[in-house]
């Protein structure tokens, strides 16, 4: 704090005196009535009021259409509750604006009654703001240009007498849809990790039945799904599906097979709802296996697609887990592991 050495009756510091002079981020402490009772030196470099410009004062960063709102969260901490994560539109002294998110604690003490916490969130936002919109620019001037390559490809192939010309506008064409459908997932996954989604009931047996049909006429695909309800968020089939479609997709077998079970497990008291996906391909790479467990990707070892983040991140949003081991004698079993519904 700046200049702040306020102590207690017994010379030394409050739990809350002492949590503001070390606390990294924007906090300070109010009054019952609002007044500003200690301000800490990453509040000043934050807003730019120093501590004796703020002492005794309502909070000066609050604009004056939020101070009814600041308020309320300050009579609901004072009443008990939780306050964390508030959003609030605040200014500097110079006049600019701070998307911030504000968190409240009442506690008893000589220097006041709240404790505010305050983590600032504007470069966040915008930077959020920038990689969306590059995103769904990108995207859009893609899909555009591939759909142009992909029609005169397949325009080619179908024109070219030469066996080797009409194989390479194929390949061509082949290509072009595996980068769209890379589109497709980025898309998916722009909003599974951009949005904030609570958590739903789902039939966990009847999403897999449901996905499983489509993938019947490829593969062999063996099913043992018990009635499981889980907790997720919507797009949990889409994980469920890359699964599937991974399994198969690169499954070099003379006779590609794939079992999947639903089922539940008990650990330490906790009841889960696992989706298990078993094939006999070549297993997955590696580098695939630190995205899918670890949500891990170096520059030199890097997945081929996003379908294996948007896996991992669907499930991080669930609050689920994800695990990987080697089918015997080959393949991969990974397992999916929501909370189950009570």
């Amino acid at each position: 704090m700046s200049g702040y050495d306020s102590s207690s009756a017994d010379g030394g510091r409050t739990a809350e005196e002492a949590f503001l002079l070390i606390a990294p981020v924007p906090s300070l402490m109010l009054y019952e009535d609002g007044r500003v009772s200690a301000w800490n030196e990453a509040a000043e470099d934050l807003f730019g009021w120093s501590e004796p410009e703020v002492l005794g004062r309502i909070p000066p960063f609050v604009q004056a259409s939020e101070r009814g709102r600041w308020r309320e969260h300050m009579e609901r901490a004072l009443d008990g509750e939780r306050v964390q994560g508030a959003e609030f539109s605040l200014r500097t002294i110079r006049g600019g604006k701070i998307r911030a998110t504000v968190s409240m604690a009442a506690f008893s003490g000589d220097v006041g009654s709240v404790l505010v916490v305050i983590q600032d969130r504007t470069r966040l936002v915008e930077l959020t703001h920038e990689v969306r919109l590059f995103n769904r620019v990108l995207r859009h001037n893609l899909r555009n240009d591939l759909n142009l390559v992909t029609g005169y490809a397949e325009m080619l192939a179908g024109e070219l007498d030469d066996d080797r010309l009409r194989s390479m506008a194929i390949e061509i064409r082949e290509n072009a849809d595996e980068v769209l459908a890379i589109g497709d997932t980025a898309r998916e996954l722009d909003a599974v990790v951009g949005g904030i989604q609570d958590l739903k009931v789902v039939q966990l047996d009847e999403i897999v039945r449901t996905l499983v049909a489509d993938y019947r006429s490829v593969a062999t695909v063996d099913c043992d799904l018990s009635p499981v309800r889980a907790r997720a968020i919507p797009g949990v089939d889409m994980a469920i599906d890359h699964l599937l479609e991974n399994a198969l997709q690169h499954n070099d077998a003379d006779d590609p097979h794939v079992e999947v079970t639903v089922r539940t497990t008990v650990e330490d008291d906790e009841r889960w709802a696992e989706v298990v996906v078993a094939d006999n391909g070549p297993g997955i790479p590696e580098a695939e296996r630190e995205v899918l467990t670890e949500g891990a990707e170096t520059a030199l070892h890097h997945g081929s697609g996003l379908g294996l983040w948007l896996v991992y991140w669907i499930v991080q949003k669930t609050n689920g887990e994800l695990a990987y081991e080697p089918n015997d004698p080959k393949g991969s079993v990974v397992t999916l592991r929501l909370l189950a519904d009570r």
